[in-house]
């Protein structure tokens, strides 16, 4: 309980001195020449009470909930080089607080030296100060310093510069009590360590998206397989993104019962795929670019269109028939026109029956396109479905209106308009099925 309670004193006062501000989370990365180092990932690891080390992992990249590969840097506006704010790289160290629950104490990285080696250690411990860093434009993780002796003599005072300095390397060593692949800084020298190779320290971002689910109650938890449509969308892009639902939080927009979802993934260099992305009540899909474009609600007015299609194709071959302050008297028109031929005559029939046939239809279509989207079909399935809509009524309308001037088509009419009819349900039963 003591230990707590000391935990969560420091956890409350510790803001790393006086660098308030914080970057958003990121991991470690290694780049190195040595093969069996290179593209690695750095961890914390337990090296004592409240003490860290920074270990060498697997080139595999942590997972975004990972808290043991999740780092930041605070930072003060008032000293930067170069352009890249100065502070402390840090690491939150969850710890069970005074009410039981878990809460994180931040945790500056130090180095820790030993008297008869070159090598010092990296380890991060809750406490108010740490050692100057900075992350350069390439994303390089440097000490910044102003501390060289080399120059120092009896009668002259140095001029202390600042500088940024690289000398990061991965050694065998003990962190701690503990015997571990640590990453490792070198004071000046070639290693005293013959286990230690050259490294650079790169991070890569953890970012957050914000996907907005409109009209859902708040209360109302978001179950695991809506959860996966929208992680396996992300996934599947090409680079994939490793995305994982982290949180819901209220919006403070004027939309009313709207939530916020979090979702993380790591991007190399801090560099942020454009992604837009959307739900609809009450299941997940991805709304975006190049992958997949919302063809669905464009369908729509296409079908419209479609619709309109034959019945200005009869007016347009009537000549001068049509009247259009008298549409419903068209049939009879050319009923008892002597100005048209069989084949003309009976093509603008079935131009005006293939018209109604599409008027009883189209409404089906519409609906089927909302109950989709409102279910949340994934949008490259409701893409397919309805593309393939639109393409069987221009093929119903394509045999009915020229091609059945020879009747062995006829067939083809019943088979395009099934086919039609077959998508449309479809999409019902997947939105059903999803509900």
């Amino acid at each position: 309980m003591k230990a707590q309670f000391m935990l969560a004193a420091m956890a409350t006062a510790i803001v790393s001195a006086q660098y308030l501000n914080q970057t958003d989370p990121f991991a470690l990365q290694l780049e190195s020449s040595d093969a069996d180092v290179d593209g690695t990932y750095l961890y914390a690891c337990h090296a004592g009470a409240a003490i860290e080390g920074l270990c060498v992992g697997s080139t595999d990249t942590p997972s975004a909930d990972n808290n043991s590969a999740t780092f930041y840097h605070n930072y003060s506006t008032a000293w930067s080089m170069d352009d890249s704010p100065v502070g402390y790289l840090t690491w939150n160290l969850p710890f069970t607080g005074a009410n039981g629950g878990v809460e994180t104490a931040s945790s500056p990285m130090v180095l820790t030296y030993n008297p008869v080696s070159n090598v010092a250690i990296p380890e991060m411990m809750p406490q108010s100060y740490g050692i100057a860093t900075l992350f350069d434009s390439e994303g390089t993780l440097g000490i910044v310093s102003s501390s060289d002796d080399s120059s120092n003599n009896s009668t002259d005072r140095p001029v202390q510069e600042a500088e940024v300095l690289y000398s990061w390397y991965a050694c065998y060593s003990f962190v701690g009590g503990y015997y571990y692949h640590a990453l490792a800084w070198v004071t000046a020298g070639e290693p005293h360590n013959p286990s230690c190779v050259a490294v650079d320290v790169v991070r890569s971002f953890v970012q957050r998206i914000n996907a907005v689910v409109r009209n859902v109650d708040l209360n109302r938890n978001i179950e695991v397989h809506q959860t996966q449509t929208l992680l396996e969308a992300l996934q599947n892009r090409h680079p994939p993104v490793h995305a994982h639902v982290t949180e819901f939080w209220s919006s403070a927009d004027n939309l009313k019962r709207e939530t916020f979802v979090g979702i993380q993934h790591q991007t190399a260099g801090g560099t942020f795929p454009t992604l837009r992305l959307s739900t609809s009540v009450p299941k997940w899909h991805l709304a975006t670019n190049p992958d997949v474009n919302p063809l669905k609600s464009m369908q729509v007015p296409a079908a419209f269109v479609l619709l309109m299609t034959p019945k200005y194709y009869a007016a347009a071959i009537s000549k001068g028939l049509y009247d259009p302050a008298n549409p419903r008297k068209f049939q009879k028109t050319i009923n008892e026109t002597d100005k048209l031929d069989k084949i003309v005559k009976d093509r603008i029939f079935r131009a005006e029956a293939c018209h109604n046939n599409a008027l009883e239809s189209v409404g089906l279509y519409a609906a089927a396109v909302v109950a989709g989207n409102t279910a949340g079909i994934p949008m490259s399935t409701m893409n397919n479905l309805s593309v393939g809509y639109v393409a069987s009524r221009t093929a119903y309308m394509v045999v009915y209106v020229w091609l059945q001037d020879n009747r062995r088509f006829a067939p083809l009419r019943g088979l395009f308009w099934g086919v039609g009819i077959a998508l449309i349900w479809t999409m019902f039963i997947k939105a059903g099925l999803r509900v």
